[in-house]
């Protein structure tokens, strides 16, 4: 075997060699751009996540079934409630940043109401406002024929003219009275509302 050849092997065998080299490089440049890429891609996707609309209750939050549901008021009526949400800003608030405290504050404002619990749900963000109620007893008015003027709770709390009639409610007691004349029914106690009530209930029973 001539040494021409041996010389002229060996210099293709080097070619190969840098060939192969340089396509080594090349691969691993292209792999570490495309991992580049996907990491820009995942920050984007992380970025739009945050940012996207879905994470916002939006304009017609408070026309939005969908997006607001409240549950459990039976004397307080909706409208109510929302108006009372309202003073809340929630629009243009990520739902992970808004507070349930200040809404359910805001809403135990109203005097029927004795707690409200507000619960967040993520993506497509939209809220849900369960109310728990003061527990009617009684209702006033001046005379069978007159309309209701009040009602109070077994725990002497008023409810006023303004929530009345009550709706659904279907347990309490009429009592008669003119709020005059040493019987004004707003200074009622606990034990003077539940002993007109028992004092009710066994006069329809007999």
């Amino acid at each position: 075997m001539s040494s021409e050849y041996i010389v002229e092997r060996r210099m293709k065998r080097q070619k190969l060699r840098r060939k192969a080299r340089r396509s080594g490089i090349t691969v691993r440049r292209l792999y570490k751009f495309i991992r580049f890429i996907f990491i820009l891609f995942i920050f984007y996707l992380i970025y739009k996540g945050y940012t996207g609309p879905n994470w916002y209750l939006g304009n017609d939050l408070y026309t939005n079934k969908s997006k607001l549901e409240i549950l459990g008021n039976k004397i307080v009526k909706s409208n109510r409630i929302i108006a009372e949400m309202k003073k809340v800003p929630l629009q243009d608030i990520p739902i992970y940043k808004i507070n349930p405290a200040k809404i359910t504050e805001q809403i135990e404002k109203l005097p029927p109401i004795k707690r409200a619990y507000v619960r967040r749900f993520w993506l497509p963000a939209r809220l849900v406002v369960m109310i728990e109620e003061v527990n009617p007893a009684l209702i006033i008015a001046p005379s069978e024929e007159a309309p209701v003027v009040a009602a109070l709770s077994f725990d002497g709390d008023l409810i006023g003219r303004e929530f009345l009639p009550l709706n659904d409610v279907k347990t309490t007691a009429k009592i008669l009275s003119f709020g005059n004349n040493g019987d004004d029914y707003e200074k009622w106690d606990k034990d003077k509302i539940n002993g007109l009530y028992k004092l009710y209930k066994s006069v329809e029973e007999y």
